[in-house]
C-alpha cells in the first residue's frame, strides 16, 4: 500500500491533475446527400396495401390515408443500341 503512495507522489504534477485520456469528440450529424438533378427521369410508383390492412378489423369501416413515403433511388440501366 506504501509503494502505490510513492508511486503516485512521484507522478508528474500534469499526470496528477488528468490521469485518463480524453474521449473523443462526437462527430457531427451528416447532412444527408443532395437531391439527384431535375433532368434525370423520374418514375412514380404506386404501391397500393393490402385489402385487410385498408379496413378496419373491428368495424369494417374504410382507413384514410395518414400520409406516404417518397424516395429517390438513382438505378443503372446497361446501355441502349
Amino acid at each position: 500500500m506504501t509503494e502505490e503512495v510513492e508511486q503516485e507522489a512521484q507522478r508528474p504534477a500534469d499526470q496528477k491533475q488528468n490521469p485518463l485520456p480524453r474521449a473523443k469528440q462526437p462527430r457531427p450529424n451528416h447532412p444527408g446527400r443532395e437531391r439527384l438533378p431535375q433532368s434525370l427521369e423520374r418514375r412514380e410508383e404506386i404501391i397500393a396495401c393490402c385489402p385487410e390492412d385498408c379496413r378496419c378489423p373491428k368495424c369494417g369501416g374504410e382507413r384514410p390515408i395518414i400520409g406516404y413515403e417518397t424516395r429517390e433511388e438513382l438505378a443503372c440501366e446497361p446501355a441502349k443500341f
